[in-house]
């Protein structure tokens, strides 16, 4: 059944709006919640369609703007004082998925595509479930959370390159994600210098109190250059959000 926009917009406000609350209530991650209701209107079950374009923008905007949230996530702090032997785990737990996907992809018929597909980690999900339970910042959900994220970009690494293989072969064009990687280091040096010799321009920068909000439009202007620089070298623009959260953080 397909409904106006408009009421489609209403729809999935109301969603947005009341689910965190009821997720409160029920002591459940809102995320849950919101999966629930998505399956509630979608095919599975009512089939409402959302025919406009401006719908799918607005979901692929809010996924990128959850990706740099959950590279806001991320403590460096915290990660410098990480010992070595959790690297070890994590990337052993990321080992072992990538061999049982690999596994089920060969036992399915498919190939390596769907195996690197099977290995991923929603940090869709990990994110809003550390924040709802407030384990965002603690050691073990900082443990969980770079595994996640390990996991997902790893694999969005993979598949990158495995397109990119399968499109031209090996050559020159496994060097587009230089300049994504290079503007990357650029901005990190760059935010270092302001910070460290211009503090309280930074301090208002970052001011939750800011009538211009210049917080708000220096970290959207962040995720966009991110999300650009990925399309122009041709990768996943979630991982340009996610390292323009990181950089941020």
């Amino acid at each position: 059944m397909e409904i106006h926009s408009a009421w489609a917009l209403v729809l999935v406000s109301l969603g947005a709006a009341f689910l965190p609350s009821l997720g409160q209530r029920l002591r459940l991650p809102s995320v849950v919640l919101e999966i629930l209701f998505g399956v509630v209107i979608g095919k599975s079950l009512l089939n409402l369609q959302f025919g406009e374009d401006w719908i799918s923008f607005l979901s692929h905007l809010g996924f990128l703007i959850l990706m740099f949230h959950a590279g806001m996530e991320i403590n460096f702090g915290m990660l410098k004082k990480q010992r070595a032997g959790m690297f070890i785990i994590q990337a052993g737990v990321f080992l072992l998925t990538l061999v049982l996907s690999m596994g089920a992809a060969v036992m399915l018929g498919q190939g390596l595509y769907l195996g690197l597909v099977l290995s991923t980690t929603s940090l869709g999900l990990v994110v809003p479930t550390l924040k709802d339970t407030n384990a965002s910042q603690t050691p073990l959900g900082q443990n969980a959370l770079i595994a996640a994220t390990l996991a997902d970009f790893l694999t969005l690494f993979g598949i990158t390159f495995f397109l990119l293989w399968h499109q031209n072969g090996f050559g020159w064009d496994f060097l587009r994600p230089l300049p994504l990687f290079i503007g990357f280091g650029v901005l990190l040096k760059l935010v270092q210098f302001l910070a460290w010799w211009y503090p309280e321009k930074t301090d208002r920068l970052l001011a939750d109190k800011d009538s211009q909000e210049l917080g708000v439009r220096f970290s959207l202007a962040l995720l966009f250059l991110f999300v650009a620089l990925s399309e122009l070298a041709h990768l996943e623009p979630v991982l340009g959000a996610f390292m323009g959260g990181a950089l941020l953080s």
